[in-house]
């Protein structure tokens, strides 16, 4: 049965062999990333749901951060896959130096922003000083670590869209189980490290951090060939018509990302009425559910590098049909991943040892997460896979923002602040968004006007 609709496709050797070799490492960094974070948030919430509360308070200001990099990196990876299919090495570095550059400015605003507003951004989230206090202490540190972020998040991002990802997954692991020893030893004291807490957890974040940077540059410039690997005055001169051209793409998805993030701000703002619990809850249930989708970041970042790479050689209907099957796949896929989660929130709820009202709301939050999964996948890989692959960034743009802030948040708002229902409904009413924005890209997807030759 054709559960979408959509014509059988033939399945292409090529591209079953590059889904697989831009999805499998792109879903084991993911793996990694989110299996090692789950760590870490089971060894802060050790401390107390304070402590858990406060630097997941914290972690919202680098969450923010980082959405408006992926915004960023996802408009300029449309240009480096597509110059990518021609080959063209020489705007692949002057794509990367302007998407280099833009993010770390991104780095320096917050690097500012936490250090002159940092108190005022994290009671935005947090009701009780004292847990304000200890989100500062994190913060405070960890904020070192944004530009160094902001370089790896930009390379290995930029990676996936010309296939060269062994090494940056490598490096990633090898920066994230580094973060996770130095978590082990300054949070607890072990390794006869000082017992640091949520202070200990900041700095193996930036010196986790500083040690990815260092890794990842060495490894670009290590073979000169790297399509990354040129002169400064390669990478970072670039002309008013390339910066306005590729701008034009890149600020829809900017936007696109950065109202995403308001919005999802605000509903954490609106959840703090509910109590401390709602929002380690939150923290939680996030890291587990990222953990479960890892695949579909997988799948959705190689399905927009196979569409760039098929358009920038002017491969239309190619790009349409592997389109198609792309969708199958992760209806498939988001059927199964959210049966696992359903059938494992038990589990995690005893892993975490919580109290029996905060285990409660947890095991609810993760039915929730667990029934939405096919519709937010698809919108995922709709989005981020295809429409803007194809340059369709406009569109995107008004969908998923809209459907985010005018009717996603608003209704949580209504559900916390006028009905005031727990915060399993208020999630649930979160993301029954994306239900409107799957019917419209499902639209969008078959009428083929989102497929554009950018380059």
């Amino acid at each position: 049965m054709n559960l979408l609709g959509l014509a059988e496709p033939r399945l292409h050797k090529e591209y079953a062999s590059v889904m697989l070799t831009v999805a499998v490492p792109v879903v084991l960094q993911n793996l990694i990333s989110i299996g090692l974070n789950l760590v870490d948030v089971l060894m802060i919430g050790r401390l107390g749901v304070n402590e858990l509360a406060a630097v997941g308070a914290a972690n919202r200001i680098y969450s923010i951060f980082g959405m408006i990099c992926f915004g960023l990196i996802s408009g300029f990876s449309v240009y480096i896959a597509q110059y990518w299919g021609l080959k063209d090495i020489k705007s692949i570095r002057k794509v990367y130096g302007l998407a280099l550059t833009s993010m770390l400015s991104v780095a320096m605003l917050f690097i500012l922003l936490a250090t002159f507003a940092g108190r005022q951004l994290l009671a935005l989230f947090l009701q009780d000083q004292a847990v304000v206090e200890l989100g500062l202490q994190y913060l405070n540190i960890a904020m070192f670590s944004y530009p160094f972020m902001a370089y790896s998040f930009c390379t290995g991002f930029s990676s996936r869209s010309i296939r060269r990802l062994r090494g940056a997954t490598i490096i990633n692991a090898l920066a994230l189980l580094t973060n996770t020893l130095l978590n082990y030893s300054l949070i607890f004291g072990n390794f006869g490290m000082p017992r640091l807490g949520v202070v200990g957890a900041a700095i193996a974040t930036v010196i986790a951090r500083v040690f990815e940077f260092i890794m990842l540059a060495a490894y670009v410039y290590i073979s000169r060939e790297h399509p990354f690997a040129g002169r400064l005055s390669e990478i970072f001169t670039f002309s008013k018509t390339l910066t306005h051209k590729v701008f034009s793409t890149t600020l829809p998805v900017l936007v696109n990302e950065s109202s995403i993030t308001l919005g999802i701000t605000l509903f954490y703002v609106t959840i703090r009425y509910l109590g401390t619990e709602a929002l380690a809850v939150m923290q939680v249930s996030m890291v587990i559910n990222d953990l479960f989708l890892a695949i579909f970041f997988g799948v959705g970042n190689a399905v927009a590098v196979i569409t760039g790479n098929e358009l920038g050689r002017g491969q239309i209907d190619r790009s349409y049909a592997n389109g198609k099957l792309a969708l199958k796949i992760t209806l498939l896929l988001s059927l199964i991943t959210g049966g696992l989660l359903l059938a494992s929130r038990g589990f995690i709820v005893r892993i975490y040892d919580f109290d029996v009202y905060t285990s409660a709301l947890l095991s609810q939050v993760l039915l929730v997460r667990a029934l939405f999964t096919p519709s937010r996948m698809l919108v995922y890989v709709l989005i981020v896979g295809l429409l803007r692959a194809g340059g369709d960034t406009r569109f995107c743009m008004i969908v998923d923002a809209g459907s985010v802030c005018l009717i996603g948040v608003p209704l949580a708002f209504v559900g916390t602040l006028i009905l005031h229902w727990q915060l399993p409904a208020v999630v649930g009413l979160l993301f029954s968004c994306d239900l409107v924005s799957l019917v419209l890209c499902l639209w969008r997807f078959r009428s083929k006007v989102w497929i554009k030759t950018l380059i």
